[in-house]
């Protein structure tokens, strides 16, 4: 192992810093890292310590962001596409999900979310609330097919009501 100079020993410890107040993958610390101008070999040095130093692990934090994101109503859809824009690669990010959602029942997230937007908004009355409902559900991650089921009801009322 390469002694890291003067330098990168203080960018180190500056990340090391960051990456204590708030966990990011090793595709941002690299990303974050190339735009200070660092060569590839330095940034390469850095990101290795942080991994070994236990700073970056991407597993770790896949699976809190899933379980975080799952707790505030997110489907698995859209918790996919923010860790892929973070720059989790795509076996973590299923191992994440899938431990995630041992703790977290997809469909009862769903659920909580729908009754908790009906108790703000309100039933949807008119093919046009309901039309939103749902493209606020697919907009949070979760699978339309899932959505229609869960909303069936209220899409039959409102077609027999012709709204």
């Amino acid at each position: 192992m390469r002694r890291p100079d003067t330098a990168e020993s203080k960018q180190l410890a500056a990340e090391m810093r960051r990456l204590s107040r708030v966990p990011k993958s090793e595709a941002e610390v690299r990303q974050r890292l190339e735009k200070k101008g660092l060569d590839v070999d330095t940034v390469g040095g850095i990101v290795d310590e942080l991994i070994r130093a236990g700073f970056i692990d991407d597993a770790r934090l896949a699976k809190s962001f899933a379980r975080s994101r799952l707790e505030k109503g997110m489907g698995p859809g859209r918790i996919r596409r923010e860790l892929g824009e973070r720059g989790i690669p795509e076996s973590t990010i299923d191992s994440a999900l899938e431990n995630a959602e041992l703790d977290f029942d997809p469909t009862e997230v769903l659920r909580d979310t729908v009754a908790k937007r009906l108790r703000t908004r309100g039933e949807p009355t008119t093919a046009r609330e309901l039309k939103n409902l749902c493209d606020f559900l697919v907009r949070r991650g979760f699978d339309p097919e899932a959505v229609r089921a869960e909303l069936d009801g209220y899409f039959q009322a409102i077609m027999q009501r012709g709204g």
